[in-house]
């Protein structure tokens, strides 16, 4: 892709664009138009998002290209934002937050090692032992994972607690 085409791309997003988080967890970016046209040239040229008919206008016919993908926005958000004139602010804000959802997202995930791990342990080494054992975790974590699977025993305090 060329300079030329990010170049009117910035400008026409910056008009006639939108890029959000909506509901806490809900991220889009967004263009729409009467015409379909300039909207299939965005995807044509950027392979991100689709083109839909947005009924949500009434009887207007509106055409919108956007996409829903955290990492689809973070990609095409981070190719925008050296063209942006009037809007990099806040499509740093949106990029930035999109980040820290994911990283959240990845530290909130739990691998079948460290299921079978808690699995299998929970009542047979001290919860400190337990919480070396998986560092991407806290204690809290742990603590709330430990109940989400109706693991009973062991010497588990609560929220922050150790024995």
């Amino acid at each position: 892709m060329d300079d030329g085409f990010w170049n009117w791309f910035a400008g026409f997003w910056e008009g006639e664009g939108a890029v959000g988080v909506y509901k806490g967890k809900q991220v889009e970016i967004c263009a729409c138009q009467k015409v379909r046209e300039p909207l299939d040239y965005i995807y044509e040229n950027t392979g991100i998002g689709k083109v839909v008919l947005d009924t949500e206008k009434g009887t207007r016919i509106m055409w919108r290209w956007r996409t829903r993908s955290r990492p689809q926005i973070l990609k095409i958000g981070r190719m925008l934002l050296p063209y942006l004139r009037f809007r990099r602010q806040e499509m740093n804000i949106v990029l930035a937050t999109i980040q820290k959802m994911e990283e959240a997202r990845r530290w909130n995930n739990w691998t079948n090692n460290e299921l079978t791990f808690l699995k299998d342990n929970y009542d047979k080494i001290p919860p400190k032992e337990i919480v070396a054992q998986l560092p991407r975790h806290t204690y809290h974590a742990i603590y709330t994972k430990r109940k989400t699977l109706n693991l009973k025993g062991g010497k588990w305090l609560g929220r922050n607690g150790f024995s």
